[in-house]
């Protein structure tokens, strides 16, 4: 009986405190904001609004003109995206739109806060269709706003900037097959490239996941294959060491830009980012005339060596993968003799926010075992228990009058209070 009263008062307390999101005055949504930001640093805390119309209320506020309430609001919502149902209410509030918005105004003080969100928000394939605006008029229109923002803000260096993070969103855009087709045949994917050996991890990462993404279709890889992307090269150079082939019959067909290196090349060190490369040329090995193009350049003779000195067991497992299908014997012309999808995942990896914050190395995980990850903020929270990621200082909290409003179906306010 005494618990059933303490959650029937918690209960009126949280609608309460939502209700005050929605007040006239700036203070008390301030207040409000702040009240259920702090409420969302524990798993506890988060499921109290289950029944209380706190999402609704945040993504309307989603830039507020006020950045301490705009910013309080992220924290809230990024923390509560870690919970499907919050994270399917979010997207039906139109936070993919408002965040958009937010991260494409010039003006904006919490542009990393709504890259973070967006991460999140995208991980979901409805999020996903909802970023690349499938079948809207303007297909595709989100996508190539935030590939610019990508590039125009990228420093060449390893340290980390506000629009490094873009990187994750375009990577978990191309788990659907119209982000993959807008990325592809629109020039992004070939720009990405170039992004392989990219000073900044999660820049590198990011582009990788997409080029990843993009080759679970098979279709693009004559593409992909062809003179004007010749993705080999680029995929092969990080693992490229600094050994040198003095065999003639060792560099006929290799690329140039592969047959030589200083001495003092070394292979990428990350784990995470030589485990993508290593599963975009397994994806690469499951059609005929691509494993012909990949013994032509003597993919085998990079990986060999690249196998003696490689640690990871993961890793080392998915060159033995390549190997045997490029020495092994073919089917006849046009038959696909491996399906990757036996060993790999067969729906293409999104990114985990956190890893890439973080930026702890973390094996990939397969997408279907996954759950949207609280996201650390560097240098502005402290993580608490269970693993939920505090965005915003606790305040103390302050009386308030009790508040009840009314919202339509679109999420909207009915009226100002």
């Amino acid at each position: 009986f005494c618990a059933a009263n303490k959650m029937a008062d918690d209960k009126k307390m949280m609608e309460e405190l939502v209700g005050f999101l929605r007040h006239k005055k700036p203070e008390i949504r301030l207040a409000a904001v702040d009240g259920v930001a702090t409420s969302t640093n524990t798993l506890e805390g988060i499921r109290k609004f289950k029944d209380t119309h706190a999402v609704r209320f945040l993504c309307q506020l989603v830039g507020d003109s006020d950045s301490r309430i705009a910013r309080g609001v992220l924290s809230a919502l990024i923390n509560m995206s870690i919970d499907p149902f919050f994270l399917q209410q979010m997207i039906n509030f139109h936070v993919v739109t408002r965040l958009i918005d937010s991260i494409l105004d010039p003006e904006n003080k919490t542009v990393e806060l709504c890259v973070i969100l967006l991460s999140n928000v995208s991980r979901d394939p409805k999020g996903a269709r909802k970023i690349v605006q499938v079948g809207d008029a303007l297909q595709g229109y989100y996508l190539r706003r935030l590939f610019e923002l990508f590039v125009d803000n990228d420093k060449n260096q390893t340290k980390d900037d506000t629009f490094s993070w873009v990187a994750s969103i375009i990577s978990n855009a191309t788990q659907i097959p119209e982000g993959r087709e807008y990325v592809v045949k629109q020039g992004i994917f070939i720009k990405l490239l170039e992004y392989t050996q990219h000073p900044n991890l999660i820049r590198k990462k990011g582009a990788l996941g997409v080029i990843r993404n993009c080759l679970f279709d098979a279709s693009n890889h004559p593409f992909v294959m062809g003179p004007e992307v010749d993705i080999l090269p680029k995929l092969l150079m990080p693992l490229r060491g600094p050994q040198v082939y003095t065999d003639e019959d060792d560099l006929i067909g290799m690329p140039p830009e592969l047959q030589h290196v200083p001495q003092d090349k070394k292979i990428e060190s990350n784990a995470e980012v030589k485990t993508i490369i290593v599963e975009s040329l397994l994806l690469l090995a499951a059609t005929r005339k691509a494993r012909d193009e990949m013994r032509k350049k003597q993919v085998y003779l990079i990986l060999r060596d690249f196998d003696l000195v490689e640690q990871d067991n993961a890793v080392k497992e998915g060159i033995l993968q390549i190997v045997n299908m490029l020495k092994g014997l073919d089917e006849p012309e046009e038959v696909v003799d491996f399906n990757p999808m036996d060993t790999m995942d067969p729906t293409p990896h999104v990114i985990n926010p956190e890893a890439i914050l973080t930026k702890k190395p973390q094996k990939a995980q397969e997408t279907e075992n996954r759950e949207p990850q609280a996201v650390e903020v560097p240098e502005k929270v402290e993580k608490v228990e269970e693993k939920v990621t505090p965005t915003a200082k606790p305040v103390a909290k302050k009386s308030a009058k009790k508040f009840t409003a009314d919202v339509d179906e679109e999420g909207d306010f009915v009226e100002e209070i």
